[in-house]
C-alpha cells in the first residue's frame, strides 16, 4: 500500500502533467484556428484549379494524352503505382497517425507492388519498420518539417518528385492519402487518385464524395465554355505539374487542420483524465491522511488509559502516597 507521502508525489506529478497537456491544448487551439482560415482560404484556387485542369483533360483531343490514359511506360500493367501518404512530424495527436496508415496500407496490399513518398515524420518512421514497407517495394523520398507549416513550394517539390515517376514509365498511377476533416468529432482518410485522369472516379480529384456538391458540373450538369491554345493536350502537359502541386498543397493544408484538431481533442481528454485521477488521488490522499490521524489519536489516548491505570493500581495498593 502507498504511503501518504507517495500518493502526495503521485498528485503533485499529475498536476505538472496536467499543466503541460493544458498549455498544449491552448497552443494546438491557436494553431487549429490558423490552418483551418488557411485551408478555408485555399479551397476555392484549389476547386477552380481542378475544375480546369478537369475539364480539358475530358475534351476529345486530350483523350491520347498520357496524362489522361496513362500507360507512359508501355507495358502500363506491370508496372507499380505512386502512393503519397500525408502525416504529421510530431505525435500526441491520438489516432490522428496511425488512421492514415492504415489507409496507406490497405491500399498498398490491394496494390501489390508501389513506390512510397511520405510526407511527416511519423508516417516516415511508420513506413521505415521491418514489414511495414510490404517487402521489394521502397520509399523513394520523405519530406519532413512541413506538415504544421506547409508552403506551397514544399508541395510543387513533392508534386515534381512524383510526376518525375510518372513521366520516367517508373509508375503508371499515383494515389494521395491524407485525412479529410468533416468537422472537429469526424476525421476521415481519404484516397484519391491524381493520375491518370482517365481512371478516375470523381470528378474532383482534390474532393472526396462527400464534398459532391462542390463540384459543378454534378449540380448544374454544365461546363464552363473554355478555349483552350495551342490546345488541350499541350494545356495538360503545361498545367498538370501546377495542378498536382495545388492538390497536394491542399490536402496538406486539410491534414494540418486535422492535426491540430486531433491533438487538442488529444490533450483536452487528457487535461480531463488528468482532473479524475487528481480527484481521485485527492479523496484517498485525506482517508490515508485521517486513518493515520485516527491511529495516532487511538494510540495517544491509549497510552493515557494505560497510565490511568497504572497510577490507580499504585494509589490503591498504597505505594502512591508520601
Amino acid at each position: 500500500m502507498e504511503s501518504i507521502q507517495q500518493i502526495k508525489n503521485r498528485i503533485d506529478s499529475i498536476i505538472g502533467t496536467r499543466q503541460i497537456t493544458q498549455s498544449m491544448r491552448l497552443v494546438s487551439t491557436v494553431r487549429l484556428r490558423a490552418a483551418r482560415d488557411r485551408m478555408v482560404a485555399n479551397e476555392t484556387f484549389n476547386r477552380e484549379t481542378a475544375r480546369l485542369v478537369q475539364e480539358a483533360a475530358r475534351e476529345p483531343d486530350a483523350f491520347d494524352h498520357p496524362y489522361v490514359r496513362g500507360g507512359m511506360g508501355g507495358n502500363a500493367t506491370a508496372l507499380p503505382k505512386c502512393v503519397i501518404v500525408v502525416g504529421s512530424d510530431r505525435g500526441l495527436c491520438g489516432g490522428y497517425n496511425i488512421n492514415v496508415c492504415k489507409e496507406a496500407g490497405a491500399l498498398m496490399r490491394a496494390l501489390g507492388q508501389f513506390k512510397l513518398i511520405t510526407v511527416g515524420q511519423k508516417i516516415r518512421d511508420y513506413f521505415a519498420q521491418p514489414g511495414r514497407n510490404m517487402g521489394t517495394n521502397e520509399t523513394i523520398k520523405s519530406f519532413t518539417g512541413i506538415s504544421e507549416t506547409p508552403f506551397f513550394e514544399d508541395a510543387e517539390e513533392i508534386a515534381n518528385t512524383a510526376l518525375a515517376l510518372f513521366n520516367g514509365g517508373e509508375v503508371d498511377e499515383i494515389f494521395l492519402i491524407h485525412t479529410r476533416f468533416i468537422n472537429m468529432l469526424t476525421l476521415v482518410p481519404a484516397r484519391t487518385l491524381l493520375l491518370p485522369f482517365g481512371k478516375q472516379s470523381q470528378a474532383l480529384p482534390s474532393d472526396g464524395a462527400d464534398r459532391g456538391s462542390d463540384n459543378p458540373d454534378r449540380v448544374s450538369g454544365m461546363r464552363a465554355l473554355t478555349n483552350y491554345e495551342p490546345g488541350c493536350a499541350a494545356f495538360l502537359s503545361h498545367s498538370v505539374p501546377f495542378y498536382m502541386a495545388a492538390v497536394i498543397f491542399g490536402s496538406i493544408l486539410e491534414s494540418s487542420v486535422c492535426e491540430q484538431c486531433s491533438r487538442t481533442m488529444s490533450m483536452d481528454t487528457a487535461v480531463k483524465n488528468a482532473d479524475e485521477m487528481i480527484e481521485t488521488l485527492t479523496l484517498r490522499y485525506n482517508k490515508e491522511r485521517q486513518n493515520a490521524i485516527t491511529t495516532e489519536l487511538a494510540d495517544i489516548i491509549g497510552g493515557m488509559r494505560a497510565l490511568e491505570l497504572k497510577l490507580g493500581r499504585g494509589v490503591a495498593s498504597g505505594k502512591g502516597g508520601p
